[in-house]
């Protein structure tokens, strides 16, 4: 409640060195509860863009289903002549990799935000723990925790840059030569070479 209350002392233009503290908090404490919120909101906020690229990334999937539908009738209206089923053939695999490479790339997208967003939780998380250690261990018994705390804080970040961000876990065509990250999806996935094989 006290800090609605400082919200809405802050819209009616109450500035001051009281402005934005909570009743009763030290320094210390204002500092601790800050942090815990900011901690919040970026858990948030993170949420908010995973979700919305989770649902680009659902249009896409109907999309392809509807293309493959569109071209099932196609076909169906084909049968019989095999110049027709060839070209369609043809057609529907240039249309079907459109959209998958439309997808890597929103997935590709989304792991790079994911990332952002667990190392700026790491880091928040590694201050309020930094913060807390101080607040109840005092110099004397908190300050040797500190280099601890920021070496766990700095695996974690290790830990979350050297996760691969995918390439073609989801499928893909590489534009040009040269070398390609794959079974980063966590299965093998099908290698074709330009000439078929």
């Amino acid at each position: 409640q006290d800090r609605i209350d400082v919200l809405e002392g802050t819209k009616k233009g109450k500035v001051g060195s009281d402005a934005g503290k909570t009743k009763g908090l030290t320094e210390k404490e204002q500092l601790d509860l800050d942090l815990e919120y900011l901690g919040r909101y970026t858990d948030a906020a993170g949420d908010l863009v995973s979700t919305l690229f989770d649902r680009k990334i659902a249009a896409i999937d109907a999309e392809i289903e509807a293309e493959a539908r569109k071209y099932a009738l196609l076909y169906a209206f084909a049968e019989g002549d095999a110049d027709q089923t060839r070209a369609l053939k043809i057609q529907e695999e240039k249309d079907r990799q459109k959209l998958e490479e439309k997808k890597a790339k929103l997935q590709k997208k989304q792991a790079i935000a994911d990332k952002a967003n667990a190392i700026i939780a790491i880091a928040i998380n590694t201050a309020v723990a930094i913060s807390r250690t101080l607040a109840e261990g005092g110099l004397i018994f908190g300050l040797p925790l500190i280099p601890v705390i920021a070496a766990l804080g700095a695996l974690q970040i290790a830990t979350v840059l050297a996760q691969p961000i995918p390439e073609f876990a989801e499928g893909g065509t590489m534009k040009k030569d040269g070398v390609a990250l794959v079974g980063d999806g966590g299965k093998q996935e099908v290698l074709r070479s330009p000439d078929g094989t």
